[in-house]
């Protein structure tokens, strides 16, 4: 009991007291043995996370696992060290700024990431090796592992020979997860962007096939490697810049405008239903094949309902010439004097027995006036 109150402590001590239930996009693994494998899908789900606060630079406590949120923009002057399980959740439109770093080393210490979204508003981690240490990872001279990434805009710069996940100088890099999120990740001179220090080994990298990596000596990088989800090691080693990309937002924007573009010229309000219900269902997809599925299937059910439109559009004009011609007989029947007075020329009234016939400018009208 005792052991467990100084635990409490400690982790209240560097995190702040109060938790709160907090929200956020977990991955649901095609096969959770084998994480290779790949994305099923993203589900939301929920967690009582400490926020995190200007003086949480201890992370967590070894043997048990830590929810914590960044749900304030914050600004951390000092190297982070995490311990144990942490679980870390960067809230939309927030940004934390570790500016020496996140220290991730050590058997039994992990880190895993999360956001709340996979658009632009998902929240930001900027972290900065100081001296030899990785942006996320060891500290110099040390290795880095057991990071995983599952959202989240991430920049983590390695300090001087250090990678920007991964080891730091002369350390490896190993056990890096990437599965969500956009992370830029810059290595230290002589490092890569995500892997081992100078002088350090890579191993056990993983990216979900969802993502697309870039990865260059230089920066900004200028060679894609589509990843066919193998072992990126032997690919990202040395590569002093890496940025990973979650596709999926783009591949949201494109199929809305190309649903729209089908409907640019149509004022038919059923037409435009189409079109509104596939926006809603491509915002809620939850991977690039689902998104291209809705889209296509959206562009032929607005053709189809062009072409019904159009073919009843001509049915209706048809049927609305009738209609037309009939309603102008009427109304030029209806516009007819029907009392000689206020006429032009002549009138003539043919009576015989109770009946009478007027006959009014009947110029072209062959016949006799008589009894």
């Amino acid at each position: 009991m005792k052991k467990l109150t100084i635990l409490f402590a400690l982790l209240t001590l560097s995190v702040g007291l109060w938790a709160e239930t907090v929200s956020y996009l977990d991955p649901v693994y095609n096969n959770p043995t084998d994480v290779t494998k790949g994305i099923k899908e993203w589900k939301n789900a929920t967690a009582d996370a400490t926020p995190i606060t200007s003086s949480s630079f201890t992370w967590g406590a070894a043997g048990i696992t830590t929810w914590l949120v960044v749900d304030n923009g914050v600004t951390l002057s000092q190297r982070v060290t995490c311990n144990g399980d942490v679980r870390l959740i960067l809230a939309n439109n927030v940004t934390l700024r570790a500016t020496k770093g996140i220290t991730v080393s050590g058997q039994g210490n992990s880190l895993t990431i999360y956001a709340q979204s996979t658009d632009a508003q998902m929240g930001k981690l900027a972290a900065g090796g100081a001296g030899g240490a990785a942006g996320i990872g060891g500290d110099d001279g040390r290795s880095g592992s057991n990071i995983t990434i599952n959202g989240g805009n991430i920049v983590p710069t390695g300090g001087d020979q250090a990678a920007g996940i991964g080891g730091g100088y002369k350390g490896s890099g190993s056990n890096i997860t990437i599965n969500g999120g956009t992370i830029t990740a810059v290595g230290g001179s002589g490092a890569a962007g995500i892997g081992g220090g100078m002088e350090g080994s890579s191993s056990n990298i993983f990216v979900t096939t969802s993502l697309q990596v870039k990865a260059d000596d230089n920066y900004p990088p200028t060679t894609v490697i589509e990843n066919n989800g193998n072992d990126l090691a032997d690919k990202l080693a040395g590569k002093k810049c890496v940025t990973i990309k979650d596709p999926l937002p783009d591949a949201k924007t494109a199929a809305i405008e190309a649903v729209n573009a089908e409907i640019a010229e149509t004022d038919n309000d059923n037409v435009k239903a189409i079109a509104t219900d596939a926006t809603t269902a491509i915002n809620d997809a939850t991977s690039v094949a689902e998104v291209n599925a809705l889209k296509n299937l959206a562009i032929a059910n607005i053709a189809s309902a062009k072409a019904a439109y159009t073919a009843g559009d001509a049915a209706g004009y048809a049927r609305g010439l009738e209609e037309g011609k009939a309603a102008g007989l009427a109304e030029a029947a209806a516009a007819l004097p029907t009392d000689p007075e206020g006429t032009t020329g002549h009138t003539v009234t043919i009576t015989k027995g109770d009946k009478t016939l007027r006959l009014i400018n009947p110029d072209s009208v062959e016949y006799d006036e008589q009894d």
